[in-house]
């Protein structure tokens, strides 16, 4: 993968690899797109191939931009199993940039959720634009999953709590019942 505009921390605080743009797409165009957006302040890494856009998802993604004419029929099913996997707070922000043809090709994207298209020639701006509504969506669901996260370790302290609670009415009742043999 070519990283084009990374920030590391120092540079860019608050960034991480969860808030990081992937773009999928031929190297002139990902170098270019990266540049964009890493001029407009964001963090980026540009994948030619669909193993090197595969790790990066696993290493984790604010948002991914993809050349729809990397999204072949033998592609499709890879990226929807990856789509499909995703935990159930998540939806990853998915920006297809299409061709100049009219938007025919919609319906053949509807099925990963949570996708925006782009025609060429497109923008800077809006690519910026579509990028930050992205990221802001993401930034959402971080959230929901956050207080999920809390609610889960709530929910087991309290389950541990009561478990202590059950020990020590066990406890009383056996001392009461002369059944518990302490070491005095």
């Amino acid at each position: 993968a070519g990283i084009h505009g990374r920030c590391w921390s120092a540079g860019c605080p608050g960034l991480t690899m969860d808030g990081r743009v992937i773009v999928w797409a031929p190297a002139r165009d990902g170098r270019l797109t990266c540049s964009f957006l890493t001029e407009g302040g964001f963090s980026c890494v540009s994948c030619e191939s669909w193993e090197e856009f595969r790790a990066e998802l696993e290493r984790g993604a604010g948002a991914v931009v993809i050349a729809s004419e990397y999204l072949t029929e033998s592609v499709l099913p890879n990226l929807q199993l990856f789509v499909d996997s995703q935990p159930p707070w998540s939806d990853l922000p998915i920006v297809i940039v299409v061709g100049t043809e009219p938007l025919v090709e919609e319906d053949r994207f509807r099925r990963f959720g949570n996708v925006s298209l782009l025609q060429r020639p497109v923008s800077i701006d809006t690519l910026r634009s579509t990028v930050r509504a992205a990221l802001r969506g993401r930034r959402r669901q971080y959230q929901i999953r956050d207080l999920l996260r809390q609610r889960d370790e709530k929910s087991r302290y309290a389950a541990l709590q009561e478990f202590v609670n059950d020990l020590r009415r066990v406890r009383t009742w056996l001392d009461r019942e002369g059944r518990l043999k302490t070491g005095t």
